[in-house]
C-alpha cells in the first residue's frame, strides 16, 4: 500500500491545480505559508488534523476523499463564500448601526441635540469591520479594495458633516484623491505577488 502522506499530498496538489490555484493562493485561503503547502504536496510531511479539516472544508470534500487516490479531482463550487460568514458580517455592521442609534438617542434625550452625524460615522466604521473580516477570511482582494475605498470616502464625509457648522472643510476631499491612487496601486501590486507557485 502506498504511503498515506504521499496520497494526501498528491490529492491536495490535484485539488489545487484542478481549481486553478497557486500554492500561494491556497496558502492564503487556508492561512498557512506556501512553503507548508509545498511540503504537504511533496509528501515530506503530513498536515495536522486541523489543517486537513480546513483543506476539506475549503475544497468541499470529506476527509475520506483525501486518503484515497482519484482519477479526477473535484472542483470547488462557485459559491465559495460561506453563508455564515456573510451573516456574521451583516450582523457586525448592524451592531455598528445599533450603537450609532443608541448614541443618537442618548444625545437627543440627555443633551437635547439632534446629533444625526452619528449615522454618518457608522458607515466608515462598518466598512472597517467588513474590511477586517474580509482580510481574516481571505475573501477576494476586490472586496477588500472596495471596502477600503468606501472607508476612505465615508470617513472624509463624516468629518466634513461633523465640522461643517464650524468651518468649511471641503478641501478635505482633496486628500482622498492621492490616497485612493495609493489604494489602487497597492491593490495592483498585491495581485502580482500571488502569481508565484
Amino acid at each position: 500500500m502506498e504511503n498515506v502522506t504521499v496520497i494526501i499530498g498528491d490529492n491536495i496538489a490535484a485539488l489545487r491545480k484542478a481549481n486553478n490555484l497557486t500554492q500561494q493562493q491556497l496558502a492564503d485561503k487556508i492561512g498557512y505559508s506556501n512553503k507548508a503547502v509545498s511540503r504537504w504536496e511533496k509528501g515530506e510531511c503530513l498536515p495536522s488534523v486541523e489543517i486537513l479539516s480546513t483543506i476539506c472544508e475549503f475544497f468541499g470534500v470529506e476527509f475520506e476523499y483525501l486518503i484515497h487516490k482519484h482519477e479526477n479531482p473535484v472542483k470547488i463550487k462557485k459559491a465559495t463564500v460561506n453563508a455564515n460568514k456573510i451573516a456574521i458580517t451583516l450582523l457586525a455592521c448592524l451592531t455598528v448601526f445599533t450603537i450609532a442609534t443608541i448614541v443618537f438617542v442618548y444625545v437627543k434625550l440627555v443633551h437635547k441635540i439632534n446629533y444625526w452625524q452619528a449615522f454618518s460615522w457608522a458607515v466608515p466604521v462598518s466598512s472597517l469591520v467588513v474590511y477586517e473580516l474580509a482580510r481574516r477570511w481571505s475573501w477576494n482582494k476586490i472586496i477588500r479594495m472596495i471596502t477600503a475605498t468606501v472607508f476612505l470616502w465615508t470617513i472624509l464625509t463624516a468629518i466634513f458633516l461633523t465640522v461643517i457648522d464650524i468651518v468649511n472643510v471641503w478641501p478635505l476631499y482633496l486628500i482622498g484623491i492621492p490616497v485612493q491612487i495609493i489604494f489602487v496601486l497597492l491593490f495592483i501590486m498585491s495581485k502580482g505577488d500571488k502569481n508565484s507557485k
